[in-house]
């Protein structure tokens, strides 16, 4: 059932953020250029992996983590193609969870986190890639241990704290989503909207706001044609129906649904979204060649 795999903790994110506050920077691109009509991160994803990020599902109520891991891997692919990092590795979803779970207290009894834990998680104790040798293959039961006391094991923790996440700023209102995006960096989003599982209108239709996710996902894509309108890429596998771009009609990756702005703006509105960065703030940045650089 898809209730088991809602982890986001909305009785535990209003506090949450009021305690951390002071960790967060102000999201604000300085010298940032108009945005662009459209702009799909995984056009960088494309051409530095030759395929898009891996979509496997995740098994229990660690959606926050996976909000995430797609966000960091996304963005490591779009500081490559700029030339600022080196090879990409994926990163491993019980990881994050856990440390998490650590900033929060472990206060939450049962599966669940909270996005602002995990944006203060990433700065603090930074990423495990899945590949670094004597990671365990992700499970569900894995994500339970490593997000119950005392946290994910200390010889993974030394090793995080060498690929930290350099800042991270809520994101509040769609106009700095667009901005955010425009400048290659991809934000999570945390709330109760729920969707339909698949868009209404087949590949080249919208899913719309129906029911209760209380879920973290992550946002990658953005258009203002015919309408300005966002693509969210989920953690539950090949289950949204395969959309196409509708100006260019290229497929989209797997578990992406298609929302209208005003879905997104519902989402924001609950004050649990942030943007990622691996640089020291957000700097303008826009895609034209790609080169190399260093990442985990």
């Amino acid at each position: 059932m898809l209730e088991q795999l809602f982890g986001w903790s909305e009785a535990h994110a209003p506090d949450a953020f009021e305690a951390l506050r002071h960790e967060f920077a102000e999201f604000e691109v300085v010298g940032a250029q108009a945005p662009r009509p459209r702009v799909a991160l995984w056009d960088a994803v494309r051409k530095v992996l030759g395929h898009d990020t891996p979509n496997y599902a995740q098994q229990v109520g660690d959606c926050v983590s996976f909000g995430a891991k797609n966000v960091i891997e996304y963005l490591a692919c779009q500081q490559i193609a700029l030339g600022n990092l080196e090879s990409f590795h994926p990163v491993h979803p019980p990881y994050l969870y856990g440390c998490g779970r650590m900033v929060g207290d472990f206060q939450i009894r049962g599966d669940g986190s909270v996005g602002s834990w995990q944006a203060v998680a990433v700065k603090r104790y930074g990423t495990l890639r899945s590949d670094f040798q004597g990671v365990p293959e992700y499970s569900g039961d894995l994500a339970r241990r490593w997000g119950a006391p005392p946290g994910p094991p200390a010889t993974f923790i030394d090793e995080g704290d060498d690929h930290l996440v350099r800042q991270t700023a809520p994101v509040t209102t769609v106009d700095d989503a667009v901005t955010a995006i425009d400048n290659h960096y991809p934000l999570t989003i945390a709330s109760n909207v729920g969707f339909t599982m698949e868009p209404k209108g087949g590949d080249r239709g919208f899913h719309e706001m129906r029911g209760s996710w209380s879920h973290q996902m992550c946002v990658v894509f953005y258009s203002h044609e015919p309408e300005l309108h966002f693509g969210i890429l989920n953690s539950w596998g090949d289950v949204h129906g395969h959309l196409v771009d509708l100006v260019t009609g290229e497929p989209w990756p797997v578990g992406m649904l298609r929302v209208r702005a005003s879905a997104l703006e519902r989402i924001l509105s609950q004050g649990d979204s942030h943007v990622y960065s691996h640089l020291d703030g957000f700097a303008p940045q826009r895609l034209t060649d790609f080169g190399t650089g260093d990442f985990l």
